[in-house]
C-alpha cells in the first residue's frame, strides 16, 4: 500500500493503522503524520474550505449554514483531544493518483451515548467517485481490528441519500429515524 505522507492531525497515528488496511488498488490514501509534528494552520484552511462550503454544510447540522473559522478551530481542537484520549479522530482523505485532498473521514463520539460514530465529508467535486465508500470501508475494517468495542454507529441526514447508501453498503443496519443532538433529522445506524 502506498500512503501519502503529509502532516496531519486529523487523526495523527490513526492514519498509519487505517492506511495498512486499504486495498492496494484503492483510489484514496490517508494522510500520515509528519516527523516534524502537526501544522495546524494548513489543517484549518482545508477544513474551513470543506465545512465552509454551503453545499457540504447544509447536510452537516440542522442550521445548514457554513461553519465559521472559530467553529472549525473548536472542532479541530476536539478532534485532537479525541485522538489523545480515545485514539479516534478525523483523517485527511487524498486521492492516490495525485495526492489531491478530497475530504476527511474518521470517527467521532456520539455525545449522548459515548459510542464511536463514523463520519466522512468530501468536497462536492469529488462526490460520486466511490471515495466515501472506500474510506468508510477501510475505517470499518480498522475499527474492528484495532478497537475492543463491538460496534460503532453512523448517522446520515435523512435528505442525504448518498451518505445513507455508503452506510448501507459497508454493512450497517438502519435502526431508526430521529433527531441528533444538533436537532437534525437523521437516519441512525
Amino acid at each position: 500500500i502506498q500512503t501519502v505522507a503529509t502532516p496531519s492531525i486529523w487523526g495523527a497515528g490513526l492514519a498509519l493503522l487505517v492506511g495498512g488496511f486499504l486495498d492496494p488498488k484503492a483510489k484514496v490514501a490517508y494522510a500520515t503524520p509528519s516527523p516534524e509534528g502537526p501544522r495546524i494552520a494548513p489543517q484549518i484552511e482545508d477544513l474551513v474550505r470543506l465545512h465552509g462550503d454551503p453545499v457540504v454544510a447544509r447536510l452537516l447540522t440542522s442550521h445548514g449554514r457554513p461553519w465559521t473559522r472559530e467553529e472549525m478551530e473548536k472542532a479541530l481542537a476536539h478532534w485532537i483531544e479525541l485522538f489523545e484520549t480515545r485514539q479516534l479522530g478525523k483523517l485527511r482523505v487524498r486521492r492516490k493518483s495525485d495526492s489531491l485532498l478530497v475530504g476527511r473521514a474518521g470517527f467521532g463520539i456520539y455525545a449522548p451515548t459515548g459510542e464511536a460514530e463514523i463520519g466522512y465529508s468530501l468536497y462536492p467535486e469529488h462526490w460520486g467517485n466511490g471515495y466515501a465508500f472506500e474510506a468508510a470501508s477501510a475505517l470499518r475494517d480498522w475499527y474492528f481490528r484495532a478497537k475492543t468495542e463491538d460496534h460503532f454507529i453512523g448517522l446520515a441526514d435523512v435528505r442525504n441519500d448518498a451518505s445513507k447508501k455508503v452506510l448501507d453498503r459497508i454493512g450497517m443496519t438502519r435502526t431508526h429515524v430521529g433527531y441528533a443532538p444538533v436537532e437534525q433529522l437523521c437516519q441512525f445506524y
